[in-house]
């Protein structure tokens, strides 16, 4: 919610009905679907880091060195579950996804520091 609500309060396009509306034109079309993955595979170009693909094949790659579980990534990525699990497992793994993604923001977040103080010497 409170990116949502920065989002709105900080848009170039007061009258836009979108919440995330497209830097080319006034405001009147969304940002495309593609944005976010472009966006990020120029920030991961600029910072050298680990494989980049899209956002769920390289948060895995970050992740398990991280030493963050297989079932935890697979759940992150809502992989499906197969087998009689689909039907047994109903255990919804929201702290465990929670601290994978805090554990990869800090991993970019670290990333972007050191190329600041790289970039600053």
């Amino acid at each position: 919610m409170q990116l949502i609500k920065e989002a709105l309060a900080g848009r170039l396009y007061e009258e836009s009905p979108y919440v995330f509306p497209s830097t080319r034109g006034k405001g009147d079309k969304p940002i495309d679907r593609h944005a976010l993955s472009q966006a990020v595979r120029r920030l991961w170009l600029k910072l050298k880091m680990a494989e980049w693909s899209d956002a769920r094949r390289s948060a895995t790659t970050w992740a398990r060195p991280m030493g963050i579980p297989r079932d935890t990534t697979e759940a992150l990525t809502h992989h499906a579950i197969v087998g009689s699990g689909k039907i047994y497992y109903r255990y919804d793994m929201q702290a465990e996804t929670r601290q994978a993604v805090d554990a990869i923001a800090e991993y970019v977040s670290g990333a972007l520091r050191r190329k600041a103080i790289a970039a600053a010497a």
